[in-house]
Parts: C-alpha cells; sequence; structure tokens
C-alpha cells in the first residue's frame, strides 16, 4: 500500500453517543487496526465530542477541518501527493484488514477511479480512490456539494462515467441488512454484541458462523411497531381479514398507548410507529391526538398511517406541525370502477377520497413540504384490479401524491389466492417480522405475529396490562431463533406464510 492515505470522514449527525466513556474499547480497537497498517492517517470528525475523545485516545492522529468527503480527497491528491485514499466512513472496530488489503489488489491491478465491495455490511472494509476519480468528476462537472451524501453513493448513481471495480465477497450477507458503522445508537449497540466473538483480523468471515450459532444476536429492539387504534372499519375492504373474521368494535386505550411510549424510550430512536391492524385508524375518535403524541416522542422515526382515506380530513391539520415531516399517510385505493365492490364503501365515496387526498397534499404543500415524500396512493397488485393499475397511477400523480403497488397478503390461507404473481423468494429464510416488528392490537393484546388474526385461534403472545413489552419482546425473540433455524412453533403460521419476505421500513 504504497503512497497510500487513510481517511477517516464523519459527516454530522455522526453517532454523538460513540463519544461516550463506555464505548472507549471499540475506539481502541479501531485505533489498533488503523496502527497496525503503518500508513498516514487523518480524520475529519464533524461531532466535537467524538474528536475531543479521539484527541485523548488517538494522540498524533491529524484532524482537518469538517468537509466533504471529495474535498478531502482533492486536498490529498494535490497537497499529499498520495497516490491513493482508503475512505472510512465512521469510527469502525469491526473492520476487516483482510478485506481492505484485497480490495487494494484490485483497486491497483485494473488501475480503478475507486473500488469497494458490493455486498459489504457498511463498517467492515474502506473504499479506496485513485486521482484518476478527479478526472471523471471533472468531465461530469460535478461540484463538491454534489457528494454531499457521500463519493460512494454519487458513483453508484452515476456508475457510466466512472471506472469502478466493484467486489463480490462471500458469503452474501446483504439479506441480513447489517451496519457495523456505528452511525446510528442501533449500530452501535448490534457492533457491541458482535465484538468479542469475532477474530479480529479477519471478522467478516466469522459473521455467519456466529449468527448461526446465535441467532438472537440479530435481534436487539423493535424497529417496526403496527399499532392498531381500531380493530374493525365501517366499510371492510374486500382484501381485509374483517371479511373472513368479523372483529368486535374496540378501540386502543391512551393507558396502552402510554404503555408503548415508555417502551420506545428503551429503544434506539428508530423505530417506526405505524398506525394500522385490520381496522380504520381514523375511526378512532382520538385519532389525531394520538398521531400527535407519536409525532412529537424522540424516539419515533416515521409516523405511518394506513387509512382507506374516507376520514382523512381529521389529520389534514397535522400537515402544520413541527414534525410533519415524520407522517406517511398511505391511502388505499385498490379499483375505480369497482371501487365500491372493493373498497366495501358507497361508490359516492370515491371523490371525497380524491378530494381528501388533494387536500391533504395541499396543506403540506402549503408549510413547505414535500407531499409526494408523505402521501402515497397505494394498491395491491391482485387479478380484480390488474388492468387499472396505469389508471391508479395517473390518479396518484394528479392528486399529487407517490404510487405504491403493493403485495397482496393471504394471512396465511385465511383469505383466497389473488396474487397476479408470486413473488416468494425461491430459498427460505428468516421471518422479517419476527426479527423486528411487533403487532399489538386494539384491545391490548400483542399478536404472536402479523399473520395471527384469527380470533378462533392463538393469536396472543401477551397483553399490555399483563407483562411488560420487554417481556412480550423476548419472547418474539425465541420465536425468531426457532424460525431462523427452520424449526416453527405449531401456534405461528410460518410453513403456509409468504410475507416473511416482506420489509417495513
Amino acid at each position: 500500500m504504497q503512497h497510500a492515505i487513510i481517511l477517516i470522514h464523519t459527516a454530522a449527525g455522526y453517532n454523538p453517543e460513540l463519544a461516550a466513556e463506555q464505548h472507549r474499547p471499540m475506539l481502541r480497537q479501531f485505533r489498533s487496526k488503523i496502527e497496525a497498517l503503518r500508513l498516514p492517517v487523518f480524520a475529519s470528525i464533524a461531532e466535537p465530542a467524538l474528536k475531543a475523545i479521539l484527541d485523548e485516545e488517538w494522540p498524533g492522529l491529524e484532524h482537518l477541518p469538517p468537509q466533504t468527503e471529495i474535498a478531502l480527497i482533492r486536498r490529498f491528491f494535490t497537497e499529499k501527493q498520495a497516490d491513493h485514499v482508503a475512505v472510512f466512513n465512521g469510527i469502525w472496530p469491526l473492520f476487516d484488514p483482510s478485506l481492505m488489503e484485497k480490495l487494494f489488489a484490485i483497486h491497483t491491478e485494473y488501475r480503478a477511479d475507486i473500488t469497494y465491495g458490493e455486498n459489504l455490511p457498511p463498517g467492515i472494509a474502506p473504499y479506496w480512490v485513485s486521482p484518476d476519480l478527479l478526472e471523471s468528476l471533472a468531465i461530469l462537472e460535478a461540484p463538491d456539494d454534489a457528494t454531499a451524501s457521500g463519493l460512494r453513493a454519487f458513483v453508484e448513481k452515476n456508475i457510466n462515467h466512472f471506472h469502478a471495480e466493484v467486489h463480490y465477497e462471500e458469503p452474501d450477507l446483504r439479506l441480513f441488512r447489517l451496519d457495523f458503522s456505528l452511525a446510528t445508537a442501533r449500530s452501535l449497540h448490534e457492533t457491541k454484541a458482535l465484538q468479542q466473538k469475532l477474530d479480529s483480523s479477519a471478522p467478516y468471515a466469522g459473521l455467519k458462523p456466529a449468527f448461526d450459532a446465535d441467532p438472537a444476536l440479530l435481534v436487539s429492539f423493535p424497529s417496526y411497531i403496527e399499532l392498531e387504534f381500531c380493530s374493525t372499519a365501517e366499510y371492510i375492504s374486500d382484501f381485509s381479514p374483517l371479511k373472513a373474521i368479523p372483529q368486535q368494535r374496540q378501540f386502543l386505550e391512551r393507558r396502552h398507548l402510554d404503555t408503548l411510549l415508555d417502551f420506545l424510550a428503551q429503544g434506539f430512536g428508530d423505530t417506526s410507529v405505524c398506525a394500522g391492524g385490520l381496522g380504520e385508524p381514523l375511526e378512532h375518535p382520538h385519532c389525531a391526538e394520538y398521531l400527535q403524541l407519536l409525532l412529537e416522542s424522540p424516539h419515533v422515526r416515521y409516523v405511518f398511517v394506513e387509512t382507506n382515506g374516507i376520514y382523512l380530513e381529521k389529520i389534514q391539520h397535522l400537515a402544520g406541525h413541527a414534525q410533519a415531516k415524520k407522517l406517511r399517510v398511505i391511502i388505499f385505493l385498490n379499483s375505480l370502477e369497482r371501487f365500491s365492490e372493493l373498497s366495501g364503501a358507497p361508490q359516492g365515496l370515491l371523490e371525497k377520497v380524491k378530494n381528501n387526498t388533494r387536500n391533504l397534499v395541499r396543506a403540506f404543500r402549503e408549510h413547505g413540504h414535500n407531499a409526494q415524500d408523505l402521501v402515497y396512493v397505494q394498491a395491491l397488485k391482485v387479478n380484480e384490479n390488474e388492468t387499472e393499475i396505469d389508471a391508479l397511477y395517473a390518479l396518484a400523480e394528479e392528486l399529487g401524491a407517490s404510487f405504491l403497488l403493493q403485495k397482496y397478503n393471504r394471512y396465511a390461507g385465511l383469505l383466497p389466492e389473488r396474487r397476479v404473481s408470486d413473488m416468494t423468494p425461491l430459498e427460505r429464510f428468516f421471518c422479517w417480522h419476527l426479527r423486528r416488528d411487533l403487532f399489538i392490537r386494539a384491545n391490548g393484546e400483542v399478536a404472536l405475529c402479523k399473520q395471527t388474526v384469527d380470533p378462533n385461534k392463538k393469536t396472543a403472545r401477551g397483553h399490555l396490562d399483563q407483562q411488560s413489552l420487554v417481556q412480550i419482546w423476548e419472547s418474539q425473540r425465541n420465536d425468531f431463533v426457532a424460525n431462523y433455524r427452520e424449526s416453527y412453533p405449531p401456534y405461528l403460521p410460518c410453513a403456509q406464510c409468504d410475507e416473511y419476505f416482506t420489509f417495513n421500513f
């Protein structure tokens, strides 16, 4: 690695928690790995507290003012006469020196502008750049701020303009959605859990064996919680389980919402909450108040609302809330020609849904928001509306919303098969929902999983009045471990389920 320089770069917002005293061993592990490479090291750290800790833990580390990656790289190639720069976007205790060397060999052999591991999780190996990258950027006439989201991300969006060597490393762990960059509290927690279980010199090779031995390592804190405001609906969609299993009308009580908010305070501040479930959330008499409380929680990342759009005016004023950018409103609209038949509502209400959507979009725009990021018209991909998808897409554009085409859920055989196409993976893998989701019913029960909605069978993992959410989550963790090992408990519908591979944000 002659004439190479290491750049440790973090942008604004990089996890300030990393500067806490108890995390210093992670900084020390990273430092020891970097120093073993015997290359010049420079750091550009935007977080003052982290920079202060690095000054103590890494005396002699040369700090540069916070800048974009490309501005720093230009400086190294012009002022330092470097031939290559390895870019680390953070403090990476699980950094794999063996993979860094492999990437460097590829980079130099093929004289690439940039070289990176396509399927490597963040925090495992840096990417390499050479001076030729500057020529490619000049041809593109790309200003420094064009790469503000990261140089590699910019290259990937404009891949045809660069000589990029993209390495694929076995095993491919992209399915696991891992992140060891320490950029977030969740990444920090999950990295720390693995730190002592891996070979420091080649940690990547040890990841899959570690998960196979202890699948619970993949489960930390829920990152998506479905919260049923109302157990039923005035108008029942033809695609709803309520068609097959009518429910008693119940509304989520405030004390149960407060229990959830207290639980979220123990998490990582990145959990999304969806007002959804089987019923219509906006039929809850306090739906706007509940949504406002969720928006105001610093521990909630996004607040989703899944609605038929008939009562959308109840929450239009939330477009002016200080945290409105956290809101995501999804309006179910599966057909225009067969609206009444498929939605269960009178045909005349279709215009009301359109007007409500149009008004909500306008309200977001009036408060300076991009409504297409916040309002979505969603249709199921089913036989009944296959010829209407283009019309539904055009309507979403006309209303100023985005369009979503959603997979149909059979609820593990409870509902009839209506899929246009089968998107189930050829090879089975673990359930995303057991790993990261919770489903809280309107009566305070926590469902065994999102597929267990039949009241004639065992469906509840616990109740918010009887167990803590910590206890209930631990029970679900145990079921995830069994699911990972393809040992499905009889009370879960895993063997008949085709929702395991879907992912909620």
